[in-house]
């Protein structure tokens, strides 16, 4: 991992020095907590080796950073609060899910304490976090708006494609601009034209959805039931569960389950509940590695797994390698130059 901190002091929202960021990912979890102030949890969805490479420019107030990684994951969780935050999806090998939307190309937003949950496709993802009263103060004072109250559905996907593509590339810009020459996050006037032209960049984004229309109830109400299996899994790990379990316990129909993880995450809950406890097992041998006290046994048991080579043979088909190696030779993270 590489930091490089100027010595001018941050002040507001993120009481932080002006930083660049460079990391390389080879697990969920370390991509996860990459960034500053965000709260996230990934899932790898597809099989192979985690690489992700990551970077990230952070001023008071102003967050962008960029993962190019090679593996679909479902991604959950907030960022900073009082932000407003942008996604934008770049080199797409295929859709994208934001909130049980589907997505190629278009710009995703939401306010930062709010609940994202995506599924991502290999790409190079883009994202701006901006402190919601910068924006909405220059808002005003450029525009004459008053948006105080804008996007407090939480959310929004843009539809239109090439205001989004303008949007992106202006953020882009900026991006590759302070990430190749990080001695201009040391000067106040250079700090300040950043900031000015992060709110431009996204102005237009705002201008065109000041009053979005609020997702539909049948979206809401299947995200929530996603989310709630998904929780209800999760504080319930030490429990062989099965799937019929679930729906007793949410008081939902097989088949109303069924469609809620089809619509969100374009698989069955089955297959996805699998994937969540192969995960957890994963994280958990990565914590474990170097120690010679936990057996490979131990942690699978403990995620339900009882078929020992049906799990190690699932487990290399998803990882591209045998839990016990994740357990006795985990790679380290490799810092970017």
């Amino acid at each position: 991992m590489h930091h490089q901190h100027l010595a001018v002091a941050g002040h507001g929202v993120a009481p932080i020095p002006p930083a660049i960021q460079i990391q390389e990912h080879f697990a969920t979890d370390t991509n996860a907590q990459a960034f500053d102030g965000w709260h996230m949890d990934y899932t790898q969805l597809s099989p192979g080796q985690y690489r992700c490479a990551s970077r990230e420019v952070r001023l008071s107030g102003l967050q962008i950073f960029s993962e190019c990684g090679n593996a679909t994951t479902h991604q959950c969780g907030t960022s900073w609060p009082n932000s407003y935050v942008f996604g934008m999806g770049q080199s797409m090998r295929d859709e994208g899910i934001f909130n049980g939307r589907k997505y190629r190309g278009n710009i995703t937003v939401f306010r930062g304490e709010s609940s994202l949950d995506a599924v991502t496709p290999p790409m190079t993802l883009l994202v701006m976090a901006i402190d919601r009263d910068k924006l909405n103060q220059y808002l005003w004072e450029a525009e004459g708006i008053e948006s105080s109250d804008w996007l407090r559905k939480n959310w929004l996907l843009v539809e239109n494609l090439d205001l989004s593509a303008r949007a992106a590339q202006k953020v882009r810009t900026l991006f590759e601009a302070c990430s190749n020459n990080p001695t201009v996050l040391g000067f106040a006037q250079s700090r300040a034209a950043i900031e000015q032209a992060a709110l431009e960049a996204v102005t237009p984004v705002v201008l065109e959805h000041i009053d979005p229309p609020p997702p539909s109830f049948a979206e809401q109400s299947r995200i929530q039931l996603m989310r709630r299996a998904r929780e209800f899994v999760l504080e319930h790990v030490d429990e062989p569960l099965q799937i019929m379990d679930v729906c007793r316990a949410l008081r939902v129909s097989r088949r109303a389950l069924q469609y809620a993880f089809q619509d969100t995450l374009q698989m069955n809950p089955v297959a996805y509940l699998k994937l969540l406890r192969l995960n957890g097992a994963r994280r958990d041998l990565l914590a474990a590695a170097g120690t010679d006290t936990t057996q490979v046994q131990d942690v699978i048991a403990r995620w339900g797994f009882w078929h020992f080579s049906r799990f190690s043979a699932e487990y290399k088909q998803m990882f591209q390698e045998l839990p016990s190696e994740t357990l006795h030779g985990r790679k380290p993270a490799r810092s970017v130059q």
